[in-house]
């Protein structure tokens, strides 16, 4: 048997919330892989990733994100989005 170990991985992150500050910071970060309803209340935020199947098996390429949630940049430009508590078990802040 063999074992193997992850590469560690670096990405870019940003936490999510529906200030206009935080969608500001957001919108930065992602620039035209985002889209925002701010006719709702709190504002809808819809951010585009890589396709990736869903629960059912359906095909996915975008997805909404809840107030807290993450959204991370991978090293290939890719965005993928993480619930709170899944991102702080998984990763740990680093400096450059």
């Amino acid at each position: 048997m063999k074992y193997a170990r992850i590469k560690p991985t670096i990405v870019e992150a940003i936490q999510c919330f529906t200030t206009p500050e935080s969608i500001t910071q957001i919108e930065k970060f992602v620039g035209n892989s985002v889209k925002i309803n701010s006719n709702l209340n709190p504002p809808n935020i819809e951010i585009s990733t890589y396709p990736a199947p869903f629960r059912d098996g359906e095909m996915v390429d975008s997805v909404l994100i809840e107030p807290g949630d993450y959204v991370l940049r991978d090293e290939e430009g890719y965005f993928d989005t993480m619930v709170k508590d899944e991102f702080e078990e998984e990763f740990k802040e680093v400096s450059e």
